[in-house]
């Protein structure tokens, strides 16, 4: 058997030992992605959570007025009344009113929901709450 000439040798170990340094570069860039896109989303969260808030300024009759108190847009806002969903919106800008029309009959309690970055947020309003106008 001969034996592998000390330069093949050395080309073969120098190129091992650079496509195993390629493979822990490039996990621990996966890894540091993964790791920027997690502090993204609780930045986001953190955001939105201080900053997201949506108010039922009240419910008469027949209207119910809503405001993005918050300081940041919101999206996908739905409003129900007793469980049923009545009515939504796409997006409300900051400090933006929205209204809508509706019969309050026998209803007794008025909510609101929005999504700002992901995050659920709500409000509600019910029969004897300063929002409720008779």
């Amino acid at each position: 058997m001969k034996a592998i000439d000390p330069f093949v040798a050395e080309v073969i170990l120098i190129s091992v030992v650079f496509f195993l340094s390629a493979l822990i570069f490039i996990s621990l860039t996966t890894i540091a992605e993964e790791k920027s896109k997690e502090n993204i989303k609780k930045a986001e969260v953190a955001k939105c959570l201080s900053l997201a808030k949506i108010k039922i300024i009240s419910v008469t009759e027949s209207t119910i007025v809503i405001l993005n108190q918050g300081n940041i847009e919101l999206f996908n806002i739905s409003i129900f009344v007793n469980d049923t969903k009545i009515g939504s919106f796409d997006k409300m800008n900051i400090l933006e009113i929205k209204t809508l029309n509706f019969n309050r009959l026998n209803n007794k309690s008025v909510f609101t929901t929005a999504y700002c970055g992901g995050i659920f947020i709500s409000s509600s309003c019910e029969e004897k709450e300063s929002c409720w106008i008779d």
